[in-house]
């Protein structure tokens, strides 16, 4: 399995380096980093992924979060799909706004889905 811990370690290191770049990066790894979490979760609850659009499998982990029958989980699909449009924001925006707060929210909500998954 991917050791998507790493990732996550990835983001606050480059959150502590003051650059937008780098909290722009930060922000994609604490996603990538939750996603993998996530998905991690999913094929051990019996999930199996069809292999089709590699965008599909995003939309997919999130909906199998938010179906869950444990509620604490549930939210977690939320905080994931955040994660996701805050990384898409970083990635892709010519200008964001305070790209440090966002960086420090994304580590946040992704440790909140480590210390949630298990």
């Amino acid at each position: 399995m991917f050791p998507c811990e790493g990732y996550l370690q990835l983001a606050k290191n480059l959150a502590a380096i003051s650059d937008e770049a780098s909290m722009r990066s930060a922000v994609s790894r604490a996603y990538y980093a939750s996603f993998h979490k996530a998905k991690i979760f999913a094929q051990n609850n019996g999930i199996k992924f069809s292999g089709g659009k590699r965008s599909e499998i995003h939309k997919d982990i999130v909906d199998f979060l938010s179906n869950n029958s444990n509620i604490n989980i549930r939210l977690l699909s939320t905080e994931l799909d955040r994660l996701r449009n805050n990384r898409n924001k970083c990635d892709y925006a010519d200008n964001i706004k305070n790209p440090k707060s966002i960086a420090l929210d994304a580590i946040m909500g992704a440790e909140e889905i480590f210390n949630n998954i298990t």
